[in-house]
């Protein structure tokens, strides 16, 4: 017979059964806890190394899609496809640390405007699939977000394919949206980049904006 526990006490349990009880709720929630850490560590060591964490040397791109003769290039082939030389500096804008959203070039501070030697920003393209613009003149479209304060005032673009370089300018908008400029046909053989170069009269800080889409379309 087992004898009731007096009115207004509590019945004892064992400690060998209260450190089995403590043992079954730890095993039922350390199984998330150890991934967590993981993840979390993940995260911080990602954001230490900044927007160009998972950037690799850039290659030729090819066109996001495809309109008849349109090349559209966008944030994920901006991201893998451009380099920039000694006068400007880079930045890709990332959604959770991975995905590219947009790309964001400036120039360094006291640069003079490009010449026929130089190459700027450069969008590496795959030759066989810009041989339509081959000796034709191209309409570029840039999707841009302006900056509030280190907006650039101006920019020149240009298509190249290894020989002299032609630079064509235009101011850039005051608010953020398409801008169009066209180019004159390019001699001699397809073109492999197209040069983007970032204008400034300042000397105190980079200047630049952001650009998430470029478009190239032969103009007939």
């Amino acid at each position: 017979m087992t004898q009731a526990s007096p009115p207004g006490l509590t019945r004892a349990v064992p400690v060998n059964a209260e450190r089995g009880a403590r043992r079954r709720v730890m095993g039922a929630t350390d199984w998330w806890f150890y991934p967590l850490i993981v993840l979390a560590a993940g995260g911080l060591i990602s954001a230490s190394l900044g927007g160009d964490a998972f950037d690799r040397a850039a290659t030729p791109q090819h066109a996001a899609s495809r309109s008849g003769a349109e090349l559209v290039y966008g944030p994920h082939e901006l991201a893998r496809g451009t380099r920039v030389d000694a006068d400007h500096v880079r930045y890709v804008v990332r959604d959770f640390g991975v995905s590219a959203r947009a790309v964001r070039f400036a120039v360094k501070p006291d640069r003079p405007a490009p010449g026929p030697d130089t190459k700027g920003v450069t969008l590496l393209l795959d030759q066989a699939e810009t041989a339509p613009l081959a000796g034709k003149p191209v309409r570029v479209v840039l999707l841009l977000r302006r900056f509030t304060v280190t907006a650039a005032g101006g920019i020149a673009i240009s298509l190249q394919n290894g020989g002299p370089v032609t630079w064509v300018t235009a101011s850039l908008p005051a608010e953020s949206g398409e801008v169009t400029i066209d180019l004159p046909a390019l001699a001699g053989a397809a073109p492999t980049a197209l040069g983007v170069w970032l204008l400034s009269d300042r000397s105190d800080f980079n200047y630049g904006t952001e650009f998430s889409r470029i478009t190239l379309k032969p103009i007939s």
